[in-house]
């Protein structure tokens, strides 16, 4: 007999994904705090974050998943979410409305800021170009690039509107050597097209807006961006020491004005929160002071092995309520067909491989009838150790 393989979603996963996104976020925010992890590279930072973003899109069960059982939350949380408010609606019904009516309402409203983009867009080709610096960052990244500088007292940081390749910058005085280093973070933030990555965390924090820990995803993402650009720019001490003067006097200048320019879907900002730019210099120096291809290799591989090995264990455990008490107890198998119309939800029934050839058919724990690879809907039974 073929192996088959169950692949599937059910609200005992959901939540798993949900607790899983959850402490991936935390960790990159423990990462971020300790400084440690990331003063060798931000690749096992992002990484971590992009596997939180996967495991909570990618909820399924696997066959070999480690069942633990509940004896009283877990029941008692089905008890809450299955209590019938009026005829035929019950509690879940009501939060997936709620949760559907607020995604979509931001959806929208991303849509429609997102859309409003082209504005800004109309209002940096309106600057004048600093053909200086273009000529500088062409020395840099060579002269078949295609990218426009712009410069505008209007502008309190430097920017980049990577969907475009345009770089703004302020009408501060910079050295040559701070401004080499400011634009290859810009330029850096160009080449990965890093409003893209925006755009996926701006959606994914629309739909799962009611999660606080999604907003910290991105402002982790946000950190990470920065981050890698940062390490793209810094390549030597003399080069942190011009980046570090050409972040004094962008903070002086943006403290005395106002943007006319605001951030939002593929505008990268030089400088975001205070906290997260003295996070940012302080992994820079710790960089710097440590800084050995070797070691640096072989710190990024192990937090990154580790992150992955992390990641793929995280879906070896699930939660299950050890008993529950179902109303398809005294139920034959053609009377729960009927009662469900053939539609099953994968956390109410499931699937137990005997060993034999059989397997036993369960709905919520509790055993309904036997069946084999040839019954009717038998694929669609997600499947559970004994």
């Amino acid at each position: 007999m073929s192996e088959i393989i169950h692949q599937y979603i059910s609200f005992y996963s959901f939540v798993m994904g949900v607790l899983w996104f959850s402490f991936f976020v935390l960790l990159g925010l423990l990462m971020r705090k300790l400084k440690f992890f990331v003063r060798f590279s931000a690749i096992p930072l992002l990484l971590l974050l992009v596997l939180s973003v996967f495991r909570m899109l990618i909820a399924v069960d696997i066959p070999a998943s480690l069942i633990v059982n509940s004896e009283i939350l877990y029941p008692a949380i089905l008890d809450v979410l299955r209590f019938e408010i009026i005829s035929q609606i019950n509690v879940t019904d009501l939060l997936i409305f709620v949760w559907v009516a607020g995604a979509a309402y931001l959806l929208v409203r991303y849509a429609l800021k997102y859309n409003g983009y082209n504005h800004v867009i109309k209002i940096v080709e309106g600057f004048s170009k600093d053909e200086y610096a273009e000529s500088l960052l062409a020395e840099l990244v060579g002269t078949n690039k295609k990218f426009r500088v712009y410069r505008n007292a209007k502008v309190n940081i430097p920017i980049a509107i990577t969907s475009r390749a345009y770089i703004v910058l302020p009408d501060i005085v910079f050295t040559p050597e701070e401004l080499k280093v400011i634009l290859l973070h810009e330029w850096k933030h160009i080449v990965d097209r890093d409003h893209l990555s925006e755009v996926v965390i701006s959606i994914i924090c629309c739909i799962f807006w009611w999660n606080p820990l999604v907003y910290l995803l991105k402002e982790n993402f946000s950190f990470a961006r920065e981050l890698k650009c940062d390490y793209f720019a810094v390549s030597t001490p003399k080069d942190l020491d011009h980046y570090n003067n050409g972040f004094k006097l962008v903070y002086n200048n943006k403290k005395q004005k106002i943007d006319c320019i605001a951030e939002g879907s593929g505008v990268s900002s030089f400088i975001r929160g205070d906290y997260e730019t003295y996070d940012r210099l302080k992994v820079l120096a710790l960089r710097e002071r440590s800084k050995s291809p070797i070691k640096q290799f072989a710190a990024n591989t192990i937090f990154s092995v580790v992150i992955g090995a992390l990641f793929l264990a995280s879906y070896m455990v699930i939660i299950l309520p050890a008993h529950w008490e179902s109303p398809y107890d005294s139920m034959t198998m053609e009377e729960f067909m009927d009662e469900g119309e053939g539609v099953f939800r994968p956390d109410e029934v499931f699937i137990v491989d005997n060993g034999d050839g059989t397997f036993s058919l369960f709905v919520d724990g509790h055993f309904v009838s036997y069946m084999d690879v040839t019954s009717e809907n038998f694929n669609f039974f997600p499947m559970r150790e004994k």
